[in-house]
């Protein structure tokens, strides 16, 4: 430290720089108590991030207990609905049975096909399905999809448990269109009073269906998604990516991406702890959510950075879009900002290729942000 008092001293002689060296010593303690209040207050603020630390992983092993639970009863709820399905099995081939012994009956009688179009006079001829036939192939179909759908989220869950980490692709395995529900219904038989009832039943079973690709679906969802953010996690995400990019190279039309990385928030986690860091996080993302198209991919890539899909988006407009993420952050109480790198895909573009220059874009958008 340089004191002007020294340089006095020199020239005013011993006394003089002693009473100096005395102020400078008082200035020194001075300091050093002023220090010892600010590491004092450095110690409470550590403490309480401390605090929060360990909060916030009580919230993670509770929200692991619940994820445990949930698979739980999914997994006894895939066990009830394969019961179900066999005792549905069971039914139908006992419908079919009774249908197949109706008909002999109808033949033997000369009753279900008229002589001029008898089954004798016409071989080879397939006889039409009935409607109770038809429910209950509609309904053994539903079933072998919901069956399918619940194979698929038990392999979720495992994913799930194995980590939590990464999530497997949402199948979007939805029921197919049912068709031929209106042949012609005059080749039914009229006296089969059961008909009804087995058609109740095979729509109650393709509800039931429904209702557990629901849950399949959800659980897949949950095991997709950042805990923090609520955005898709960094591998579902770029599955979602590469559909998009598939899409658009089928359809021919545009789509940006953008890598974006969170100013400055190593700063906000070391002065305001890093609850004040994840409300960052939270507002980018909700920022980026309010911006963008409900069908735009917003993906937590990691940390501080998030990787966003536009389909049917040239540059320009991503431009705008994201100047308008920037100016919402800006605003008070403690103002944020983003910096996005951007880059349009071209024809023979892969993920890879498209991540890596949109990351070289945002690299370039900081040295150009860097004063000179």
């Amino acid at each position: 430290m340089s004191l002007g008092g020294e340089s006095a001293g020199e020239s005013a002689g011993g006394q003089q720089d002693a009473t100096e060296r005395d102020r400078a010593g008082d200035a020194r303690d001075k300091s050093a108590v002023q220090r010892d209040q600010v590491a004092g207050q450095r110690d409470l603020t550590d403490d309480g991030r401390d605090q929060v630390a360990e909060q916030r992983d009580h919230e993670a092993d509770q929200r692991d207990r619940a994820s445990d639970q949930r698979d739980e009863v999914a997994s006894q709820r895939d066990l009830v609905a394969e019961e179900r399905d066999e005792a549905a099995e069971l039914r139908d081939r006992s419908a079919n049975a009774r249908d197949d012994a109706s008909d002999e009956r109808d033949r033997a009688d000369g009753k279900r096909w008229p002589s001029a179009t008898s089954a004798a006079e016409t071989p080879g001829r397939p006889r039409p399905m009935t409607t109770s036939a038809l429910a209950r192939r509609d309904a053994a179909s539903d079933r072998h999809k919901a069956s399918q759908d619940r194979r698929a989220g038990a392999a979720d869950r495992l994913h799930s448990e194995s980590g939590r980490e990464t999530a497997l692709t949402d199948r979007t395995s939805g029921a197919s269109d049912r068709n031929e529900a209106g042949l012609d219904r005059d080749h039914s038989h009229s006296g089969r009073g059961s008909g009804l009832t087995e058609r109740e039943l095979a729509e109650r079973d393709r509800h039931t269906a429904a209702a557990d690709r629901g849950a399949s679906a959800q659980d897949r969802e949950e095991a997709s998604l950042d805990d923090l953010t609520g955005d898709y996690l960094r591998d579902i995400g770029f599955l979602e990516l590469e559909r998009e990019i598939d899409r658009a190279r089928r359809t021919s039309q545009p789509l940006v991406l953008a890598f974006l990385d969170v100013d400055h928030l190593k700063v906000i986690n070391n002065d305001h702890g890093h609850a004040a860091g994840d409300q960052m996080l939270l507002r980018v993302a909700a920022t980026l959510r309010a911006e963008l198209r409900a069908y735009d991919l917003i993906i937590r890539y990691g940390g501080d950075e998030f990787v966003c899909g536009l389909p049917g988006m040239g540059l320009d407009d991503a431009r705008r879009r994201f100047a308008s993420v920037n100016a919402a952050i800006s605003a008070p109480p403690v103002p944020g900002s983003v910096s996005v790198g951007l880059a349009q895909m071209q024809p023979e573009d892969t993920l890879a290729v498209l991540v890596a220059r949109a990351d070289d874009d945002l690299h370039q958008v900081r040295r150009q942000a860097r004063p000179s």
